[in-house]
């Protein structure tokens, strides 16, 4: 017997990730859930990858992105959401790794 899938809907960004400031030595966690979906209603994986892991270091767990700011300067951080059948949509966010001086201001 031969068993026939419905097609496989493509994970689909439901909402851009923000550009992120972060001060060098310090990290921002984003939720990935809110910026992704399945019209299948199915779980997602996540990665990512920095542009330039010596100025940003990335590190996925479960749906949680967290994003470390290791020097100044910018690098682009690419999330992959891939579903169980492998099909995947990828989105690029800007990290801005900056300084900041004791009046609050940041500076890159």
């Amino acid at each position: 017997m031969v068993e026939v899938l419905p097609p496989n809907g493509e994970p689909v960004v439901t909402s851009a990730i923000p550009p992120q400031t972060i001060p060098v030595g310090d990290y921002v966690n984003i939720g990935l859930a809110s910026h992704f979906s399945d019209p299948d209603r199915g779980a997602l994986a996540y990665e990512a990858s920095s542009s330039d892991p010596a100025g940003a270091r990335v590190m996925v767990t479960g749906t949680l992105l967290t994003v470390e700011a290791l020097s100044r300067g910018i690098a682009d951080v690419t999330v992959t959401a891939r579903d169980d059948r492998a099909a995947e949509v990828r989105q690029v966010v800007e990290v801005l790794g900056c300084v900041q001086v004791p009046d609050g201001a940041l500076h890159w």
